[in-house]
């Protein structure tokens, strides 16, 4: 089978799940490429380097003289520069295949890759497909339209039971046009060998996660600051970068824990889970944000479980 991705951005250090995704698409002898919206973090994703040829970055979009398509109607946005965009991408997509006709061209979030994702398929004539995560969904998306984006697509999947619930909910979905909804979990792919015993001391607590408040690290913080009262020797490692790092950085300093919390940034998949699998305990204080949104499955967690880690 050929299948098109379309992505907000491939690679990104914080969307392994999509990676992971790919290549067990190309072991199961699948012939995949992938469409980068906005790029990507290459060098930050070293895992993802085997796979360069098969990527289409679409870089700055031109408006195609001509739209060989239905029109913006066609696209369930209620914005129109939304609608544009979408079909301008899906012209420069088409225009880069080179050749390769996909069997189904699936999209990784409800937003605009799901618009692109189907206006590339309705140009091809073949099935489009998406999967929901979280915030793609939760945030910024009316009800109507987040139906339409539904019903638009051949079928749709959402990481978690949970996420099923809120789309179906949300966009008034009946049985039978639930039915196009299959929950099929974030792929966690293990890098490393489980760990067959506990690291020696001392107590090692591990957060991987983008440095946003959704992910809750200044909770996770406190929470180790009290942890350190009964065991002084404990340490805190937390992988990642965000625009949030300064202040945890400062709330660190204020909770006089700056001896033992050592922030790593960013890490390719490997090397951070060859860390993860060095540590005790995995956290992660998700939270939802000023804007409504929450997590879904984070993929961390997923993976600390499958390296042995108590979660």
């Amino acid at each position: 089978m050929k299948l098109l991705y379309v992505t907000g951005g491939f690679p990104r250090v914080t969307e392994t799940f999509v990676l992971n995704e790919v290549l067990g698409q190309l072991e199961r002898g699948h012939d995949v490429r992938v469409v980068s919206l906005r790029g990507g973090d290459p060098g930050g994703v070293p895992e993802a380097e085997p796979l360069a040829a098969r990527v289409i970055d679409i870089g700055p979009v031109p408006f195609p003289r001509r739209w060989p398509g239905r029109g913006t109607a066609s696209v369930p946005d209620g914005r129109l520069s939304r609608r544009l965009f979408a079909m301008a991408a899906a012209g420069a997509t088409v225009g880069r295949l080179e050749g390769f006709l996909p069997d189904v061209v699936h999209a990784h979030f409800l937003n605009l890759p799901t618009l692109v994702g189907g206006a590339v398929a309705r140009v091809l004539g073949v099935p489009h497909t998406f999967t929901g995560h979280a915030d793609d969904f939760m945030v910024d998306l009316p009800d109507d339209v987040l139906r339409r984006r539904v019903l638009h697509a051949d079928a749709g999947f959402v990481v978690s039971e949970a996420g099923r619930r809120d789309v179906v909910r949300r966009a008034q979905l009946d049985a039978g046009e639930a039915g196009r909804l299959t929950v099929v979990r974030a792929v966690a792919r293990a890098r490393v060998p489980p760990r067959g015993a506990e690291p020696p001391d001392p107590l090692t607590v591990v957060t991987v996660a983008r440095l946003v408040p959704i992910k809750g690290v200044d909770a996770s913080l406190r929470a180790f600051a009290r942890v350190r009262e009964r065991h002084p020797d404990a340490r805190y490692w937390i992988v990642g970068d965000g625009p949030e790092r300064p202040a945890l950085e400062a709330l660190v300093r204020a909770l006089g824990l700056s001896a033992a919390v050592t922030f790593h940034g960013r890490l390719g998949n490997t090397a951070t889970q060859e860390l993860i699998a060095r540590a005790h305990i995995a956290v992660l204080a998700c939270r939802y944000d000023e804007r409504g949104a929450a997590d879904g499955v984070p993929v961390f967690l997923m993976e600390a479980g499958a390296l042995g880690l108590p979660v």
